[in-house]
């Protein structure tokens, strides 16, 4: 797919492990490629499972800047395009797409179709639709 630039494919390898990486400092830097899940800190945050489109409200998140976080570590800028998946509620999409700007695109993926409904009319009544494509995958 040509489609897919070198920059797509972290910011979706990025986005898709950000949790698991913003949930606590490291003590002497990332865990090395390939490290077996026991060597990554448990998170500082309540994490839900798939019970919800929602892991923690957004307010907190955003005290603690972690989109912000994610972003600049990404080196997410203008006209960038990137995915969300496991988009859930939305708090990375709405995001990305106002550090992407008109010129960028956010792809914003999910398998629930009630997350999707939700999140499309979110993205409407933020005016973002122009510049997120939701896109519903399987499992």
């Amino acid at each position: 797919m040509s489609w897919i630039s070198p920059y797509f494919a972290l910011v979706l390898l990025a986005l898709i492990s950000a949790p698991e990486i913003l949930a606590a400092d490291y003590e002497n830097g990332l865990a090395p490629p390939g490290a077996p899940p026991s060597a990554f800190p448990t998170p500082s945050r309540p994490v839900a499972g798939i019970v919800t489109d929602i892991w923690r409200d957004e307010e907190s998140r955003d005290r603690a800047s972690e989109a912000e976080n994610v972003m600049n570590l990404l080196g997410v800028n203008s006209g960038f395009a990137v995915a969300d998946i496991g988009a859930g509620s939305g708090y990375y999409t709405v995001r990305l797409a106002r550090r992407v700007g008109p010129s960028g695109h956010v792809y914003a993926e999910d398998i629930v179709p009630d997350y999707l409904a939700r999140l499309a009319r979110r993205v409407a009544s933020e005016g973002l639709g122009g510049s997120i494509t939701i896109v519903r995958g399987e499992a």
